[in-house]
């Protein structure tokens, strides 16, 4: 991170936390951006980027030639009003733009077939390698802001696999809400468990307040950035309504994130999990971010209730190679899977 970016994300993170703590409240005007870069001895420019990331995290408003606001709710999140049209994508597009390097690829593929040749026939513990699992605990300190224990972390063939599991972790007893629409694989898999499904209508700021107001459910599953088909991204005002909901009724989330790493913020979008790391499941997938090809992903588990979800699904065997592990993790461990991500990021900012 050059120092340019880092005044930026500073700064943003300094105004993020006065909004939160109260000091700028529901309503105020935020300084204009020339008052506050005199302020804060920074430039224009450098608070502009840091107003944009706000505005396009829901903690702040832009009204035309009137200046910023703070549109971050504390509480009463359901009298916000919404907009319930979405677009519907014909399929996920994954561009050239977006692929991994082949020749970084072969790379940390030679090296693991050079440095590991004694381990690499083993087989995989069921929760996936501790080498991985601790690589991915820090590359998620370090840059998502996400704190685990790498005993949280479980290893699977990508998203698709954990929708397997989740009914079996969770309990077929339960109701699941999902996002209407979704992503057709999720809704299949609910329906291949034969569980009672609940279909919550999206709006462009995720699911709409009437749905989850007239809807109790014991699992609430939802995409919060680039839900797919519809695109739809929630800002902080709504992904705390879903944390103020699954508190309410004693559900769990199921956070499905696997574009977040893509926005346009230096850290990525805020998760769910980060914000309630007790009712959140997590999860993560390489398969968007180095892949389709990689079938590979994580999910994370709550504290609380870890050893209950362990006990119920640690008879199952690991799904991923132990050489596709270990490149993963050499990918992240000589920095080639964050560069990739940065260098997608400032592409999509041209």
């Amino acid at each position: 991170m050059n120092n340019k970016t880092k005044a930026y994300m500073d700064l943003y993170l300094k105004i993020r936390n006065d909004i939160i703590r109260g000091i700028y409240q529901t309503g105020d005007k935020l300084p204009s951006k020339r008052i506050l870069a005199d302020k804060e001895n920074v430039s224009v420019i450098t608070v502009a980027h840091a107003y944009e990331l706000l505005a396009s995290e829901g903690y702040i408003t832009s009204r035309m030639r009137s200046g910023y606001y703070v549109s971050y709710l504390e509480k009463d999140f359901f009298s916000a009003k919404e907009d319930s049209s979405i677009e519907i994508s014909p399929e996920i597009q994954i561009t050239n733009d977006k692929l991994f390097s082949s020749n970084v690829f072969a790379m940390a593929a030679r090296k693991v077939l050079s440095m590991r040749q004694d381990v690499l026939l083993t087989k995989s513990p069921w929760n996936g390698l501790v080498y991985l699992r601790k690589t991915i605990a820090s590359y998620l300190a370090r840059v998502r802001g996400i704190y685990v224990d790498p005993e949280q972390i479980i290893i699977g063939s990508g998203s698709e696999y954990f929708y397997g599991i989740l009914v079996s972790m969770i309990g077929r007893d339960k109701v699941y809400a999902i996002e209407n629409p979704s992503y057709e694989k999720i809704s299949l898999m609910y329906e291949a468990e034969n569980v009672r499904l609940i279909r919550m209508k999206l709006g462009k700021n995720g699911i709409l307040n009437s749905e989850l107001q007239k809807n109790h459910a014991d699992v609430l599953h939802v995409t919060p950035y680039h839900s797919y088909p519809s695109g739809s991204t929630t800002d902080i005002n709504k992904r705390k309504q879903y944390i103020h909901w699954a508190n309410e009724n004693h559900a769990w989330i199921v956070e499905d994130d696997y574009d977040s790493e893509y926005t346009l913020g230096m850290n990525g979008r805020e998760t769910l999990y980060a914000l309630d790391d007790e009712q959140v499941i997590y999860l993560n997938t390489f398969s968007n971010t180095i892949a389709p090809s990689v079938r590979i992903g994580y999910m994370i588990l709550s504290k609380k209730n870890l050893k209950q979800f362990q006990d119920r699904i640690s008879f199952r065997s690991n799904t991923v190679s132990t050489l596709m592990q270990y490149i993963v993790a050499e990918l992240i461990q000589n920095g080639s899977f964050e560069r990739h991500i940065n260098r997608v990021r400032k592409k999509m900012r041209k």
